[in-house]
């Protein structure tokens, strides 16, 4: 005896049933659909930090210790911009201490004062970035 099927309309209906949804299916709302979150550095790794040109100088030239008069600051910090002003990395390095709201020692040749005034006034800071 041959085996009994099914209509052909009650197999389809069957099937389109028992079927998962597809994966591809988007949500119905903007606001349910998956976003992607903003790249925080430019660069995905941190491997900029070993291409540092501050990576063979004192580190205390970066670092301010207790108790240090204007001139060592300023003389400290000087040596310090130098450094950076050669540094392939140095734009990644200041953006990195801005974003991440570095409160100590000098980062892509800026100084924990002028962070504060780039973090104070945006605009200023973009100004200033693109004229270097």
């Amino acid at each position: 005896m041959p085996p009994v099927q099914a209509p052909e309309r009650i197999r389809l209906s069957a099937s389109a049933v028992a079927a998962p949804p597809e994966a591809s299916a988007r949500p119905a709302t903007r606001a349910a659909r998956p976003r992607k979150a903003p790249v925080p550095y430019p660069m995905p790794d941190d491997d900029w930090q070993e291409r540092g040109a501050c990576r063979t100088a004192n580190p205390s030239l970066f670092f301010a210790p207790d108790h240090e008069s204007n001139h060592q600051r300023r003389f400290r910090e000087t040596a310090a911009k130098a450094i950076c002003a050669h540094c392939p990395v140095r734009a990644v390095c200041r953006a990195y201490a801005l974003q991440t709201g570095e409160l100590y020692g000098i980062w892509g040749g800026t100084t924990e004062r002028e962070r504060m005034r780039a973090n104070a006034n945006p605009r200023q800071a973009a100004a200033t970035s693109v004229r270097k």
